[in-house]
């Protein structure tokens, strides 16, 4: 036989072993399978070991230990030391109250604003000047929902109205300094 044909017939039988292994097949005898290739001249294929059944010891279940019954320890509550009560500030009174703010004027006439605070949020803002009458339709009405929904002056800027809105927010800000 070749040295090639030889070589072949190694490492294939070499790869039928690992391949049995990973398989979970018994392996052939080694020697038997290079034995029998080498002895015959004529290239037959290497034959493939059939897979045979062979019993696997079902382990048995090992005994467990029981688990031994302690009992419980009983702590006795220690005894804490109790806060002393802090007194409750009177509850704060949520009345309406109402400021108005300095006038301040602009380039365009003169803006004033009373605001009206429920506790901490401001209700409702009511004009006392506002003498620019170019105002865009509607800024005046934007400007009041947008300091209610805002609590403050913290809004954007109307477009087209930009020194009638900074007004506004001054006057605003003169009425909330007075809370």
């Amino acid at each position: 036989m070749r040295s090639a044909t030889k070589t072949f017939v190694g490492l294939a039988g070499l790869g039928i072993i690992i391949a049995s292994a990973k398989a979970g097949m018994p392996l052939p005898d080694a020697a038997s399978v290079i034995t029998e290739n080498a002895s015959s001249n004529s290239a037959s294929p290497t034959p493939t070991p059939t897979a045979t059944a062979t019993p696997t010891p079902t382990p048995k279940p090992t005994a467990t230990t029981k688990p031994s019954k302690t009992k419980p320890t009983k702590t006795k509550p220690k005894p804490t030391a109790t806060a002393t009560p802090t007194p409750t500030p009177p509850p704060v009174t949520s009345a309406a109250v109402t400021k108005t703010g300095g006038a301040i004027n602009y380039a365009f006439g003169t803006m004033q604003v009373k605001v009206t605070k429920t506790g901490t949020k401001i209700t409702d803002v009511t004009y006392i000047q506002s003498s620019y009458t170019r105002v865009p339709g509607g800024t005046l009405t934007y400007l009041v929902d947008a300091s209610i929904l805002a609590n403050g002056n913290n809004f954007n800027k109307v477009s087209r109205a930009t020194y009638t809105t900074n007004a506004y927010k001054q006057a605003l800000e003169s009425a909330l300094a007075k809370f």
